[in-house]
């Protein structure tokens, strides 16, 4: 049996360049996961300073005019 040198070099380079692609998709994803997660975070803590009020029940606005503070995020 032959082996050709041609071929599997040929082949090597196909299978290193889908190594590098499957790699590079993995980052996007890894990114876009954790990017979803930052947004999500973001979101319930704004949620949480909605339901949770900062000011007396006498003195409290409607829902409709009701504004958020923006104290420091969590940190991600």
């Amino acid at each position: 049996m032959v082996i050709d040198r041609t071929l599997l070099e040929s082949r090597r380079a196909s299978l290193l360049e889908l190594r590098q692609q499957s790699l590079a998709t993995a980052q996007a994803e890894s990114a876009r996961a954790t990017a979803c997660e930052g947004a999500l975070e973001l979101i319930d803590y704004l949620l949480s300073i909605i339901e949770s009020p900062t000011e007396t029940p006498a003195s409290q606005p409607d829902d409709a005019s009701k504004t958020i503070p923006f104290p420091s995020p969590p940190r991600v």
